[in-house]
């Protein structure tokens, strides 16, 4: 298996949502809302940007997988005490409230951003493999690899 792409983004802000769109009653027009974009020009940025470094490129036309992990930076509220931080080290503590996003719709947003940054069609992903969990920061690790 070949990897294209591996990479750990350190995010200044949220995951995206694949539902973040706004409609404008009055045009009738349906659009994505700022932090959506904010979101995917800063992921596109910073990947594009390791694509030069690391020299990734993307095949177009081939079958691919996608492994993307969204991280989530711990709420000081689930980690007050000895023992709920001792399960947040030992990975215990799971990413499973409304304050975060739904997987589908963050691999929405996460996946519109690797097209841009790659330059390849996305219809391309046969396999995902998502996941989320909690960490010290916002975060999002990628993997784009041949699909078998």
């Amino acid at each position: 298996m070949t990897v294209y792409v591996q990479a750990e983004v350190v995010l200044p802000m949220t995951h995206a949502s694949g539902n973040q769109i706004e409609h404008n009653t009055k045009t009738n027009v349906v659009y994505r809302t700022g932090a959506y974009h904010s979101y995917q020009n800063y992921l596109v940025d910073v990947l594009q940007e390791l694509a030069d470094e690391m020299h990734w490129e993307v095949p177009k036309k081939i079958p691919l997988q996608v492994k993307m992990m969204f991280i989530y930076a711990v709420p000081k509220s689930l980690v007050n005490t000895k023992a709920k931080m001792a399960e947040f080290e030992a990975g215990m503590l799971y990413p499973t409230t409304r304050a975060t996003k739904d997987l589908d719709n963050s691999a929405k947003a996460a996946g519109d951003a690797l097209q841009m940054a790659f330059d390849f069609d996305d219809a391309q992903f046969v396999y995902e493999i998502l996941g989320k969990r909690y960490g010290l920061q916002n975060g999002l690790y990628i993997e784009i690899s041949d699909a078998f």
